[in-house]
């Protein structure tokens, strides 16, 4: 809650960025490693532990219970926080047990609809290789009680904290809010809704939903890419994974610095184009999107002093994309290497609010590995050729608004530049400057110019105009 993780970049078809008016592909990335099955592993159920109400901070009048027994504001009757850590523990013990049955006793009877889901979602849970996976008590408001005051509710904030093994580097809280009631005099609370949704607009929950909560998955596990997809899509996945897999081996073999990297990336093909956008949360920044990154916040409660800002990241594709669903293999190798490209620098980046890099750069290193593949004759996309050759290229690096504009022409020519930028760092004074240059500008965004002059030797000005040439000689 008020974590907000860090989603880039417009992402168009390689296909359609070679056609007339088409816009080019961006996405960002996502962090990974190897694993082993959450039945292998024993779950903490023992999350019901005391922690800071991060979620109040800063949100006035949020109740922050820190003692057991005292029950929630609002008349006697009211739920305890012991109560209500106690039913989280008995989730935590159903999930390290495998006890779908014991997984499932909380929820409303009469809610079936709810009961399903939250079936599908513990059978989910089971399929992901968890090394820590657990829900912890946050915060909880009561809710009124109705008109003949026979209910007591609860409106429960609750972290699911998860740690992909091999993918994160340390665990990421997904943020849910439970309604929970008790019946009546003397019965067990029952759990009668469940949403991701934050409880204020200022704290808008930017975690969900994970890939668990969208649909009952399939997952093809390949040596550099956990790929999840839903069961509809059983039949591709293992042509996307594949895909997936070549896309990471070649962006690891090009890794040119000595920063570590993550190693293993997680990508899900979602269900639909409706479930696609409600990931991206409402961006209608860009709206010829195939794929985006998103890099998540470690959870605070977690966290250790050599945790770095961002714990791990998803890459979420869009199923229904032409070049997804009957695109040729490279077009779908360069969708999937553009996204990882994000994913392999996010590590780097600080979380300042509003203080990312530029988007040439972090655009334009994705573009750079999505298109290195490509012959030299397919690196102009109209818009950016037609630009050159017109003479209304002027000569400027793009700016954000230029990448990720409305105009698909403008927007695909906007990312081909930046791509170019970062080509002709890697060409001119090799790709580990190249890499040294991105990853400076994650680490501290304000420092572009003078990692630029570290990189190539050249002031902003100097390097902008040697581009320039650069650019107008591919150009032809």
């Amino acid at each position: 809650m008020g974590q907000e993780p860090r989603l880039t970049g417009p992402r168009r078809p390689p296909r359609a960025v070679l056609a007339a008016a088409a816009g080019l592909l961006v996405g960002l990335a996502v962090l990974l490693g190897y694993a082993t099955p959450l039945g292998d592993r024993a779950l903490r159920p023992d999350s019901a532990r005391a922690v800071v109400d991060h979620a109040a901070q800063g949100r006035g009048g949020a109740a922050d219970i820190r003692t057991g027994a005292t029950p929630l504001p609002g008349g006697t009757g009211d739920l305890t926080r012991d109560e209500l850590t106690g039913l989280i523990a008995g989730q935590n013990d159903a999930l390290a047990r495998r006890d779908a049955a014991a997984f499932l006793a909380p929820y409303a009877a009469d809610r079936q609809d709810l009961r399903a889901e939250r079936g599908r979602l513990f059978a989910n849970l089971l399929k992901i290789p968890f090394s820590r996976a657990e829900y912890r008590y946050q915060d909880a408001q009561p809710v009124p009680a109705d008109s003949a005051g026979r209910r007591r509710t609860s409106t429960v904030t609750v972290v699911f904290s998860h740690q992909i093994t091999g993918v994160d580097v340390a665990p990421i809280g997904e943020t849910y809010r439970w309604t929970v009631t008790r019946p009546g005099p003397g019965e067990p609370l029952a759990i009668t809704a469940v949403d991701g949704g934050a409880p204020d607009a200022a704290h808008r929950n930017t975690t969900y939903p994970a890939p668990w909560d969208a649909a009952e998955l399939v997952l093809v596990d390949k040596p550099h890419v956990l790929l999840l997809a839903a069961k509809q899509h059983e039949a591709k996945a293992a042509l996307w994974a594949t895909r997936a897999e070549a896309a990471a081996t070649r962006n690891l073999a090009s890794w040119q610095s000595p920063e570590p990297t993550p190693g293993r990336f997680v990508v899900f093909l979602t269900p639909d184009h409706a479930a696609f956008e409600r990931v991206r949360g409402g961006d209608t920044v860009t709206t010829n999107a195939i794929g985006v990154c998103v890099s998540l916040p470690a959870d605070p409660a977690g966290r250790g002093p050599a945790t770095p800002d961002f714990a791990g990241s998803r890459i979420y594709v869009d199923s229904t994309a032409q070049d997804i669903t009957t695109g040729k293999a490279e077009d779908t190798i360069a969708i999937f290497r553009h996204e990882m490209g994000h994913a392999m620098v996010a590590p780097f980046q600080k979380r300042v609010a509003g203080n990312g890099p530029p988007l040439w750069v972090a655009e334009g290193f994705a573009g750079y590995l999505e298109w290195s593949d490509r012959s030299l004759e397919r690196w102009y996309v109209p818009a950016a050729r037609d630009q050159v050759r017109s003479g209304t290229f002027d000569g400027r690096l793009p700016t954000d608004a230029q990448i990720y504009a409305d105009d698909p022409r403008t927007s695909s020519a906007g990312y081909h530049f930046a791509m170019l930028a970062i080509r002709y760092i890697a060409e001119k004074y090799g790709a580990a400057k190249a890499y040294a240059f991105v990853v400076a500008v994650y680490r501290d965004p304000s420092s572009v110019d003078a990692a630029l002059r570290t990189a190539t030797g050249l002031d902003h000005g100097q390097f902008e105009a040697k581009w320039t040439q650069y650019v107008k000689a591919k150009a032809g």
